[in-house]
């Protein structure tokens, strides 16, 4: 966390530049992950498809896109700081797209590789993977990848919460709240999860009852604050003149 409070610190470009050399190094190792087991894929793992029917993955689906879809917030106070807010729109398509792709081509092959059965009954299906590519332990490089984005993404998210405060209290000198929430993380973390199958059942079963609320009603009721906010300003502007 100190190294996370560090990077959150010295600012976003600096965070940016670091993803550009880290991110060469996490596709290199995932597609030597992939090309590793290749020979081991077995596409009749996905037959039959929607055996149990079409609504459970749907549903599946949709819950799962709303995590990401909650980061959106993390993304509305990085744009501010863009220089060309221009490029705006195509830098989080492609981002989106990426990820989205890398996330899909890992699903894919850990059910090729595992099946369906075993990817399901598996907390980390990726590791089990890794585990089972010949000649080669890159065990090591699973541990690497997972550290990277796990200080990357903190360090990004600990940023937007001490900007998101110094906009709440007026302060443009708003990193003095790094190091203050960077403990709180710590202490909430470890008093809400005391282990990783809490982390999952939390995740999985109160978090998801949060959703609608806070990513739908609360951003609605606040934009149409806003947008009555700006009405009446207008209103009262037109009055003047």
């Amino acid at each position: 966390m100190l190294i996370i409070s560090f990077a959150a610190k010295i600012g976003l470009e600096a965070i940016g530049r670091i993803s550009e050399v880290l991110i060469v190094l996490a596709i290199l190792i995932t597609a030597i992950a992939l090309f590793s087991v290749l020979t081991a894929f077995h596409p009749d793992a996905f037959l039959p498809l929607f055996k149990n029917g079409i609504a459970k993955p749907t549903i599946s689906g949709l819950m799962s896109g709303l995590l990401p879809y909650a980061e959106v917030f993390l993304a509305l106070n990085i744009l501010p700081n863009l220089n060309d807010k221009s490029k705006t729109f195509k830098s989080l398509s492609l981002a989106v797209l990426v990820a989205g792709g890398i996330m899909l081509l890992f699903t894919v092959r850990n059910i090729s590789v595992l099946g369906v059965s075993v990817t399901a009954r598996n907390i980390f299906p990726s590791e089990k993977v890794f585990r089972l590519m010949p000649f080669i332990d890159i065990i090591p490089l699973l541990d690497i990848n997972v550290i990277v984005f796990g200080v990357l993404k903190v360090a990004l998210v600990l940023y937007v919460q001490a900007k998101m405060l110094g906009d709440l209290f007026g302060l443009k000198n708003f990193k003095i709240y790094v190091m203050p929430l960077a403990a709180l993380n710590i202490v909430v973390s470890a008093s809400m999860h005391h282990d990783f199958i809490t982390q999952l059942y939390v995740a999985n079963h109160i978090v998801s009852l949060m959703y609608i609320p806070v990513l739908v009603v609360i951003p609605l009721v606040t934009l149409s604050i806003s947008l009555f906010k700006k009405h009446k300003a207008n209103e009262y502007s037109i009055k003047l003149q």
